[in-house]
C-alpha cells in the first residue's frame, strides 16, 4: 500500500507499505513522478523481485574492507600478508565510491594503476 503527502518544503513524499519488506520512503519535486514511483515498487513487490539497495548507497568500498580486514582476515592464515594488501587498497581513492556509484571501469582503471602482482600471494 503506497500514499503520496505534500511537505511543507513544497517536495512530495511517497511511502510504501508492505507486509513483507521494509517501508520505502522517497521525496520528489513532482506529484507524478512520486506516483510513478510508488506504483513502480508495489509492482515489483507483487512480483517479488523488488531489491532494496538503500544499504548499498550509504556504504563505502572503504567501509566494506576495513570490515572485512577486522572480522575475517584475523582467522585466516596469512593475516599480516593480506592485511598489508588491503591497507594499500584502502589507500587507494576507489575507497570513496560508495557501493551503488562503484562500476567495472573503476575497477578497471584500479587493476591498471596497481600491478596485478602485488594482490597475489
Amino acid at each position: 500500500m503506497s500514499h503520496i503527502r505534500k511537505r511543507k518544503n513544497g517536495k512530495y513524499q511517497a511511502i510504501v507499505h508492505n507486509k513483507n519488506y521494509p517501508t520505502q520512503i522517497k521525496m520528489f519535486i513532482e506529484r507524478s513522478a512520486a506516483i510513478k514511483w510508488a506504483k513502480d515498487v508495489e509492482t515489483q513487490m507483487d512480483k517479488k523481485i523488488f531489491e532494496d539497495f538503500s544499504g548499498a548507497a550509504g556504504t563505502t568500498l572503504r567501509e566494506v574492507i576495513e570490515k572485512y580486514r577486522d572480522e575475517i582476515v584475523v582467522n585466516h592464515k596469512a593475516v599480516r600478508s593480506t592485511t598489508s594488501k588491503l591497507n594499500l587498497l584502502l589507500r587507494h581513492k576507489i575507497c570513496f565510491y560508495n557501493l551503488m556509484q562503484l562500476k567495472s571501469s573503476h575497477v578497471y582503471k584500479l587493476k591498471k594503476e596497481l600491478s596485478i602482482s602485488t594482490f597475489v600471494a
